[in-house]
């Protein structure tokens, strides 16, 4: 099972930007190329757009947002043979990424309707205020995830310091998120800006290597199947892990965790970007977020949708935390090309150890 989540290639990617042009043919063919993460969609949501616009739906997968990085720029310096991808969901940091680097466009005028469903934070987001070239998907955390049956007390995140659990637990193979991680568990606050936080913060995480591994793409089946006692997860991902493990929670630890918003954005070189604007304003509709949300079991931000969403799905702890669990998770820091180059050369020594 391949689940939801290197900027390593970022810098590589800059030159690659210079030869992005928004593009679009004026007729488009009746197709859509969907890059999302893995159990991150409705089970009805392509079919029902596809029996509604008679659109083709091709959806791919992608562990992590680095890998999505990647792939557009591949895809956009042709270095890979693709028809193009016309829409994909990135984390908010990795989308103001992937904007700089010119790898996704704006929208259309007036091209998407439904955006008062969101709730208000969400309408006016610091990283998008006016909604010029993201819609919200879903949002969510990251936390730890553990078997009660090996773990009996909410564990903080220098449980990955333990050599009795060495071998049983993971940290995700995602960069940003890694060593805003490294930095939470050296007791510091996500923030890269002074190198000697961030040294420590890397010197944490070597530490946890010894006992862990890197892993985005089977912590999920392994976390089911035993294999893992102990993960750094997203919410959204442990919310299926529980389904097939009734013996599996979740939390943000005292020392805190993080909060994420993936957004919807259309590639530069998107060949059909007004399907994926279809698609888009499909998605805003109140029952089709809903049935997002009962299915994927994520919160979509959609406050229209609310009052349709199962009570079992409303009632879930782990996709509506409550303020004090919130209260515990920091959001995802904005970082410039500065900050990421020092986060990538931090995290390729992590990986390295």
């Amino acid at each position: 099972m391949i689940t939801r989540r290197n900027f390593l290639r970022l810098s590589a990617l800059m030159t690659v930007s210079s030869l992005m042009t928004a593009c679009g043919s004026k007729q488009e063919d009746a197709r859509l190329s969907f890059l999302n993460w893995q159990d991150y969609i409705g089970t009805d949501t392509i079919s029902d757009f596809e029996k509604s616009s008679g659109v083709k739906v091709t959806y791919q997968n992608y562990a992590s947002n680095d890998q999505l990085i990647w792939m557009l720029g591949q895809a956009s310096s042709q270095r890979i043979t693709v028809a193009g991808y016309d829409l994909c969901v990135p984390s908010e940091h990795a989308m103001l990424a992937l904007r700089r680097i010119g790898l996704i466009r704006d929208f259309n005028p007036d091209a998407i309707h439904g955006i008062e469903n969101l709730t208000p934070a969400l309408q006016k987001r610091a990283s998008d205020p006016t909604n010029t070239f993201s819609v919200p998907w879903a949002l969510g955390t990251t936390g730890i995830a553990w078997d009660s049956r090996v773990v009996t007390e909410p564990p903080d995140w220098d449980i990955f310091l333990d050599p009795k659990l060495a071998g049983k637990m993971s940290l995700l193979d995602e960069s940003v998120d890694g060593i805003m991680i490294g930095l939470l568990a050296s007791q510091l606050k996500p923030d890269v800006s002074d190198e000697a936080s961030l040294q420590t913060a890397v010197a944490t995480l070597k530490k946890m290597r010894q006992q862990a591994i890197l892993n985005s793409s089977t912590y999920v089946r392994d976390l089911v199947s035993g294999k893992l006692s102990v993960a750094m997860a997203y919410s959204s991902d442990f919310v299926i892990a529980s389904k097939l493990n009734p013996h599996l929670k979740f939390a943000i630890p005292k020392s805190g965790g993080l909060q994420w918003t993936d957004c919807m954005v259309i590639p530069s070189k998107a060949p059909r970007p007004k399907r994926a604007e279809e698609f888009i304003n499909f998605v805003l509709r109140p029952d089709i977020s809903a049935g997002i949300a009962n299915t994927a079991h994520v919160n979509t931000g959609n406050a229209a949708a609310y009052n349709l969403i199962a009570p079992e799905v409303r009632n879930n702890p782990t996709i509506f935390p409550d303020e004090a669990e919130m209260a515990r998770a920091y959001p995802m820091p904005f970082h410039d090309d500065a900050a990421l180059k020092r986060i990538n050369a931090a995290w390729r020594e992590v990986k390295s150890a």
